[in-house]
Parts: structure tokens; C-alpha cells; sequence
């Protein structure tokens, strides 16, 4: 990404969540820390964008990480959350 972009990320999160010691250890030898979400828009499940902002809006609190992808619901959704 640093050739591309001219970027270096500073933080790694697994695909689906998915990670071990090792997936832990590269992300670090690489400068990276390991993150993950704490709160999930569940979009995959194709809600309606008023079901997915109650879904969030109830469990969000400062410093929460919303997992979401470009999905219809989210861009709907997005403003409102």
C-alpha cells in the first residue's frame, strides 16, 4: 500500500474477524496493530436501513468500531446513525 498510495497503515483488521497468535504477530512485525469491531451493522442480512440505525444506535458508546460495508442499507442508513 505504501508504494500505491504513498500511505502506511497503522492498523490491521482480520477478514470476517478471523485471526490468530500469528495473524497478531506479522500484523505487528509489520508496525500494524490488530483491531476489531465492537459493534456489527449486521448488513449482510440485508436489513432495511431504519432496522440497521436502531440495530446501531442501540449498542453504540464512544469509542465503538462499527463494522459496515458498502452496502444499500448503509448508504440509506449512514446519515441517520
Amino acid at each position: 500500500m505504501k508504494e500505491n498510495l504513498d500511505v502506511k497503515p497503522k492498523w490491521f483488521a482480520p477478514p470476517s474477524g478471523s485471526f490468530n497468535q500469528v495473524t497478531v504477530d506479522v500484523a505487528d512485525q509489520l508496525d500494524m496493530k490488530t483491531i476489531l469491531w465492537t459493534v456489527d451493522t449486521v448488513d449482510w442480512k440485508k436489513p432495511t436501513p431504519s432496522e440497521m440505525v436502531r440495530h446501531i444506535v442501540s449498542k453504540v458508546e464512544n469509542g465503538s468500531i462499527v463494522l459496515m460495508h458498502p452496502t444499500k442499507a448503509v448508504a440509506q442508513g449512514l446519515k441517520t446513525m
